[in-house]
């Protein structure tokens, strides 16, 4: 693990969008993807809700009814997450402790652990959503925070932290930095 997190490409997205929904998912869906991992907090809701809007739960409605499979994995605790599970009808793993391995795996253990190359996972930060993902071989759909100012103060520690990489990914991998980071983080 500690030889995979200081290599610059584990930093880096598979795509990148602004919000969950800029991303084609029908077209996905028609590339063969059918599972879907989902971060929580910041990538389909802001911290500043306690429960799913009605935007979101149309989101993952329309998931559904593509064809996807869906579970959320959060780093948030479990009092944070059930309404979220309940009013959804999704599985999800809690207090998952992105980027370790052990949440997201058993996550893809609900799933009956499915082909790689058909699980994606959405998230919005470096050092959680695409570590995980990246050293789990799975694509990961990088997308803009929602709202920063109700971050708690771990998730600022990381957003500070996350300068650094991307200064390391942008120096060792300047063309995939702008491909894949530069619109986000300034070219």
């Amino acid at each position: 693990m500690i030889n995979q997190i200081f290599k610059a490409k584990m930093y880096l997205p598979s795509k990148n969008y602004q919000t969950v929904y800029d991303i084609d998912f029908t077209q996905l869906y028609s590339e063969g993807k059918r599972y879907i991992l989902t971060d929580l907090d910041n990538t389909i809701i802001s911290y500043a809700y306690d429960s799913p809007t009605n935007e979101v739960k149309e989101f993952f409605k329309m998931l559904k009814e593509i064809g996807f499979k869906v579970v959320i994995v959060s780093n948030s605790p479990i009092s944070r997450v059930r309404k979220f599970l309940d009013e959804l009808d999704v599985y999800g793993v809690a207090s998952c402790k992105k980027p370790l391995l052990s949440g997201v795996k058993k996550a893809m253990k609900y799933f009956g652990n499915p082909p790689l190359e058909e699980t994606i996972l959405l998230g919005d930060q470096l050092l959680t959503d695409v570590l995980v993902a990246n050293r789990l071989g799975i694509d990961i759909f990088f997308v803009m925070p929602l709202e920063s100012k109700t971050e708690k103060w771990y998730t600022k520690a990381n957003r500070r932290a996350e300068r650094f990489i991307v200064k390391r990914v942008k120096r060792k991998h300047p063309e995939l930095y702008k491909e894949l980071l530069g619109d986000r983080y300034g070219n």
